[in-house]
């Protein structure tokens, strides 16, 4: 009977570390999977609820998840009884976690992954089998979409209080009467992906008419994880914008661009590789500092919030360049740059790279590569299979950082520990053993980024450098202002905001908008590809912005550059003139001509800051004229004014 009890027990730890880890790293809300167990903070002790679902029951029961009030009630299981009171920290969840791998975990309860991946828009989930065979296919190949692990646990650490405390608030929903509403409702995990157009589903579509953003791995993953936690726990903006690259993402983020949903993230995703990884982004070393600006510019923002999580996802798998080799050389890159700043990079691609290559035919996780007559195409965009893989790709990842990080915790909290009771580890502390040598000891990790990684930096000079910056950043601390205005004083870029529309551009520029010329307002792609576009040579765009509310140091463009017949000769010339309240005459600061012709046969939104010969001083005015030269069409698809 005692052994019994003490395989009942482990059986009920096994689950209760599933619960906890997936809910409090925001990823795959473990914690709501379950459905043999509920977790009383208030007691620290577990009630059985109903059993877990096989995969066998979990076929030939499907789930209905068609409105959030269904949501809800999937986890409704976890709280059967026992009051959710606030006074247990995610960190007392870890003691029930660390001695658990993410893959057991996954393992142990894949019928609940199954069933929280399932579509709103397939209530009946007639596409249950298919994905299940995904799932099957896939899940024992996850351990190897993990390439870099961060080393920002403090950061991870914000991310599991963060979803802890929004987890016991979703319980208290649930529980109104044994519970106690908190005053305020705490906020979302929030998790903003930037990427391009794979990232916003482009040629992904499934069940039900579901395709682009609802069809994508980002809005798949929002799913699975609030679907699992039984409520809105996660809250996953998908940022990307079609033909951009990290240059792009990385100007939104430092002119604090964001809409306001998507702004202060507590994980930031990175999933430009595929464009990144294009032949037009120039050679290694291009790309590898590309890679490396975006990465020092997240980690060290330019306003008084933490920085989030940074995740770079691998999605790139081919087929642009037509090298095996050269379609690595950005993940190398980000793989050294993962190691050496420490945080997290995953592959997809790493996950079915064997399958692709011993089969360029096949399409489950890959766009199709040959024509209907045998050529091969150039083709970037996956369908569905790719985002549904992703999905889980993130959510494992996300598990494997809750594990770890409770690992680790709980090993700290054991070597910490100073009474002799302890299971853990003790050191003799007698006169003959031997200790380490307190001058072989390191000094504390700088404070601050190491320097920026180039061939020139050595090994001799690397600590030298990176504490010298550490003491700089102490002398000059960032001053933080409740007040603070933003850094922008007119920003757009197409495609950032979802409801997005020619009359809210339009409405946006109309109290700049001097002289108009023949430049419309267009989407000439059909998809939502927003733009500012002339009808003739010689027509000519001005915008004005009078009485300036701050000083103005930079303009940055965002003009496309494309290929072919259409865009021959395409070119334009941007002017840039200021006048200050009391004078007659405006005087040209500088000018620029930009092509919209490029050499390779993509269209990409390129970022061109423009730096002015002295700051524009605030109360002046700003004009900013374009003018078609050549060609027969042009395209700008964003324009800001930062200080």
């Amino acid at each position: 009977m005692m052994n019994e009890g003490r395989l009942d027990e482990g059986k009920m730890s096994c689950a209760r570390a599933w619960k906890v880890s997936i809910v409090l790293t925001a990823a795959v809300a473990c914690l709501s999977i379950l459905h043999s167990s509920f977790y009383n903070v208030s007691s620290d002790r577990f009630f059985s609820s109903t059993k877990s679902t096989s995969l066998r029951e979990a076929k030939t029961t499907p789930a209905s998840r068609s409105d959030d009030s269904k949501l809800a009630k999937s986890g409704s299981a976890l709280v059967d009884s026992g009051s959710v009171m606030m006074s247990t920290t995610y960190k007392s969840m870890c003691v029930h976690i660390g001695s658990q791998s993410a893959f057991s975990l996954w393992k142990l309860h894949a019928a609940q992954i199954l069933k929280a991946s399932q579509l709103p828009a397939d209530p009946q989930f007639a596409q249950h089998d298919m994905m299940l065979e995904m799932l099957n296919k896939i899940s024992p190949r996850l351990p190897h979409s993990h390439q870099s692990l961060t080393r920002a646990w403090k950061t991870v650490e914000h991310v599991l209080s963060v979803a802890w405390e929004r987890y016991q608030y979703l319980q208290q929903i649930k529980n109104p009467v044994t519970s106690t509403l908190q005053r305020k409702e705490p906020p979302l995990v929030r998790i903003v992906v930037v990427g391009g157009s794979v990232t916003l589903g482009h040629k992904c579509s499934a069940i039900n008419d579901v395709k682009e953003i609802p069809c994508s791995w980002v809005a798949r993953l929002e799913t699975l994880l609030n679907g699992l936690a039984g409520g809105a726990l996660v809250q996953v903006h998908n940022s990307a914008i079609g033909a951009s690259t990290s240059e792009t993402g990385q100007a939104i983020w430092d002119h604090e661009i964001l809409p306001d949903e998507a702004k202060n993230p507590d994980i930031l995703i990175n999933a430009y590789s595929t464009n990144d990884s294009h032949p037009s982004r120039g050679t290694r070393d291009k790309k590898s500092a590309m890679a490396q600006s975006f990465v020092r510019s997240i980690l060290t923002p330019l306003t008084c919030s933490k920085p989030p999580l940074l995740i770079w996802l691998d999605d790139y798998i081919g087929n642009v360049a037509q090298g095996i080799k050269e379609m690595t050389l950005l993940s190398q890159e980000v793989q050294v740059l993962a190691s050496y700043y420490g945080f997290s990079f995953v592959s997809f691609a790493n996950v079915v790279r064997d399958w692709v290559y011993g089969d360029n035919h096949g399409t489950l996780f890959t766009p199709p590569w040959y024509s209907a007559d045998g050529q091969f195409v150039t083709e970037v965009h996956p369908g569905q299979g790719m985002h549904i893989a992703t999905m889980w790709i993130m959510a494992y990842n996300f598990l494997n950082l809750a594990t770890t990080h409770c690992s680790v915790v709980n090993w700290s909290s054991q070597t910490n520990h100073n009474s002799t009771g302890s299971s853990f580890m003790h050191p003799f502390n007698t006169s003959d053993q031997i200790k380490i040598p307190e001058s072989t000891y390191y000094q504390p990790v700088p404070s601050s980024l190491p320097p920026a990684l180039t061939d020139a930096l050595t090994l001799k000079d690397v600590t030298d450098m990176w504490r010298n910056d550490a003491r700089a950043l102490e002398k000059h601390p960032k001053v933080c202002s409740p007040n603070r205005t933003s850094r922008c004083i007119f920003s757009w870029v197409s495609g950032l905001e979802w409801q997005e529309s020619i009359a809210t551009i339009q409405k946006k520029f109309a109290p700049f908008v001097v002289e108009q010329g023949k430049w419309r307002v267009i989407d000439d792609t059909g998809r939502r590809k927003f733009g500012w576009v002339p009808a003739e040579k010689g027509s000519k765009l001005l915008f004005e912005f009078q009485n300036l509310t701050q000083t103005v140091r930079t303009v940055t463009l965002f003009p496309m550059k494309s290929y072919g017949e259409k865009w021959r000769n395409s070119n334009a010339r941007f002017r840039f003139l200021s006048k200050s309240s009391e004078a007659m005459d405006w005087l040209e600061l500088t000018s620029l001509e930009i092509p919209g012709l490029h050499s390779t046969t993509t269209s990409e939104i390129y970022t061109i800051p423009v730096h002015m010969p002295s700051e524009i001083p605030a109360n002046s005015n700003l004009r900013i004229s374009m003018t078609m030269t050549n060609g027969t069409t042009y395209k700008l698809m964003g324009l800001t004014l930062c200080s």
